[in-house]
């Protein structure tokens, strides 16, 4: 076995970004774009009987933190805690090539397991002063599930004003292209203003409504 301990301190290159093969994964580009947020990290470690264990490692985007706590496993398993705060919401949309334009400040607090190579990742998300298409939009908190390149989301809270939105849906990416959408709602004193822009570009309409949403 391989015991040990140190500390790692990442500051990626300039073309980290720059494209490669993807080896007919189609999640490869997105996690490369994600991984080409982080400005630096910083992470403490450990390793016993070849499973290496961080601890509270640091990793900083140009907005946002995000902590790291777990362990990786000699076989490629990880269960490892994650904290995101304060991060420019419209930088992970782009990576992730979500299909309508989002802006505000986003957080995560959650959990990444099973293989590196097609993780789970489940957790409470958060995004405040969110926009879409440039319209403002509120508040917004969700649970989030990514396995096997669908995002889904339920238990939604999104309010704006006296307006409130009961969301659940899923983003599905089946190649590398702009992901396919389907969203449920039920909608309460809400502005069709701020709904429409999730799946349309901005219209001169506007009206106050209730009821279900798909």
């Amino acid at each position: 076995t391989v015991d040990g301990e140190g500390h790692l301190t990442l500051v990626p290159h300039e073309q980290q970004t720059a494209a490669a093969p993807t080896s007919g994964n189609p999640t490869g580009p997105r996690i490369r774009a994600l991984l080409g947020l982080i400005a630096s990290a910083d992470l403490p470690w450990t390793v016993r009987g070849g499973t290496l264990r961080i601890q509270d490692g640091a990793v900083a985007s140009e907005t946002g933190r995000l902590t790291v706590s777990g362990t990786l496993s000699p076989a490629g398993q990880a269960d490892l805690t994650l904290v995101l705060s304060d991060q420019d919401a419209s930088a992970v949309a782009g990576a992730l090539r979500v299909p309508f334009g989002i802006e505000g400040r986003a957080g995560f607090a959650g959990r990444l397991s099973g293989p590196l190579r097609a993780p789970l990742v489940e957790g409470r998300a958060t995004v405040r002063t969110l926009s879409l298409r440039g319209h403002r939009a509120g508040d917004l908190a969700t649970s989030l599930r990514y396995v096997d390149r669908t995002l889904a989301f339920r238990e939604t809270d999104w309010r704006k004003d006296d307006a409130r939105y009961d969301v659940s849906g899923r983003l599905e990416w089946t190649a590398d292209a702009s992901p396919g959408f389907d969203l449920t709602a039920r909608l309460r004193t809400a502005r069709v203003g701020d709904v429409l822009p999730i799946a349309f570009r901005p219209l001169p309409i506007d009206a106050v409504v209730g009821g279900p949403f798909t």
